[in-house]
């Protein structure tokens, strides 16, 4: 084999190694949603403009020393809460949902904690159903009419520990279902994807989980105006369509390239009300600097502390749920769901780059030149074509960067002569 031949393969598998893991990374993110923003107007599929931001709340209180926790029991008891929720009201946030509402449904109904949440009327409160047992609980909050399709595809549960103590503070919605007999009703990563189940049934009736019910409250859509065909999507009214499958399960790909803007804060800053925000921190204090994103938001709380952020991520990096749902809901409010080619099919798409740039070494200076503008040109139709056809994402900053440095390497390298005219 010729060494610069040689030379050209090493030198381009090796970079696009490297690119192919920065990929991974996020490392290219910015220049990839540019990409993307281009892709899906050539689709005409713009992306919706967000009905208000998405605020992740967290509670990570479990992992603080004693000495500097802010709540006096963990998870925090309903009393607790009743302050936090009374100190809430003033910072104009229109969906708050609170997904672990632990104790809330054991106990006598707090007095106190139902006025405060009678008086929070964007509030949604999140339980636990079981998928075996004997029994069933009368439940109708979140009943869905407009089904269509194989209804037992969708997991489905007996009955819900605690709803009657829950339904007393306000509305609420199914979490996850724990040991389901129909499909996986727990939340989690599937390869690339964050499964969020969107739809419980219980018998042959159909309910919006927390998460839909937050998504809907956020865009002003009503029950009765929600459609759902099972294994295409859920048409929302104003909102649009979301895909879902069989059994009415949303998967975002947790890819740089589809993450929106996330404002994240601890849940303890609400024990102070915005006035004392205002008037106690600085200007440039990261906390009042999130002020304006909570009015119209959509407030999603959930634990964050060590022990829940057991979701490995394809990163490497460990996520809690609350964090992930977080996620999901600013892509579904967005539209900001593409799906990236798989990981084997970049490795491929870069090795036929390599192939390609190994094909034009030798070439005359103006032909190098001409094999690499086309090399480009095909890049980004190869990428059109894929989204069109498939409505998937396939990256190419890493194949034009590859494409580009080895185009400079077999020019310095030296290359045939210019053909004579």
């Amino acid at each position: 084999m010729h060494v610069r031949t040689l030379i050209v393969l090493v030198v381009g598998g090796v970079v696009a190694f490297f690119l192919h893991r920065e990929e991974a990374r996020g490392t290219f993110a910015a220049w990839d949603r540019g990409h993307v923003e281009w892709l899906l107007a050539n689709r005409k599929l713009p992306v919706r403009e967000i009905a208000g931001k998405v605020v992740f709340a967290k509670m990570d209180d479990a992992d603080r020393a004693e000495s500097e926790r802010q709540f006096e029991a963990w998870p925090p008891s309903p009393g607790e809460w009743g302050g936090l929720l009374e100190e809430m009201r003033g910072y104009g946030i229109k969906t708050l949902a609170l997904p672990a509402m632990s104790g809330w449904g054991t106990e006598t109904p707090d007095a106190g904690l139902q006025k405060v949440c009678s008086e929070l009327p964007g509030l949604l409160l999140g339980v636990r159903a079981e998928g075996r047992g004997e029994g069933e609980n009368a439940v109708t909050s979140g009943l869905l009419n407009d089904v269509v399709g194989d209804r037992m595809r969708i997991p489905g549960f007996v009955s819900i520990p605690g709803a009657v103590g829950v339904g007393a503070y306000g509305t609420w919605g199914v979490t996850q279902v724990d040991l389901s007999e129909h499909g996986d009703a727990r939340p989690g990563f599937e390869r690339e994807a964050w499964r969020v189940p969107l739809l419980f049934r219980q018998g042959e009736r159909v309910f919006a989980s927390l998460i839909l019910q937050a998504l809907l409250r956020q865009a002003d859509v009503t029950l009765d105006k929600v459609r759902v065909v099972l294994g295409e999507g859920i048409e929302m009214g104003a909102l649009g369509r979301v895909p879902v499958d069989a059994a009415g399960v949303f998967r975002w790909y947790d890819h740089p390239v589809n993450h929106q803007p996330l404002a994240v804060m601890n849940v303890d800053t609400f024990k102070m009300n915005s006035q004392q925000i205002e008037r106690f921190l600085t200007p440039n204090d990261p906390t009042r600097q999130l002020l304006p994103a909570l009015k119209g938001s959509l407030c999603w709380v959930g634990e964050n502390d060590e022990s829940s952020r057991r979701h490995l991520r394809p990163d490497g990096s460990r996520v809690s749920q609350a964090e992930m749902h977080a996620h999901a809901l600013s892509a579904m409010l967005g539209g900001r769901n593409v799906r990236p080619l798989t990981a084997l099919m970049q490795a491929l798409t870069l090795a036929g780059v390599v192939a390609y740039g190994w094909w034009m070494t030798g070439r005359s200076r103006w032909g190098m030149v001409r094999f690499t503008l086309l090399g480009v040109l095909l890049l980004a139709l190869a990428s059109m074509l894929v989204m069109q056809s498939s409505g998937m994402w396939m990256p190419v900053i890493p194949g034009l960067v590859v494409l580009v440095s080895l185009a400079v390497l077999s020019l310095l390298a030296g290359t045939g002569e210019k053909p004579a005219s």
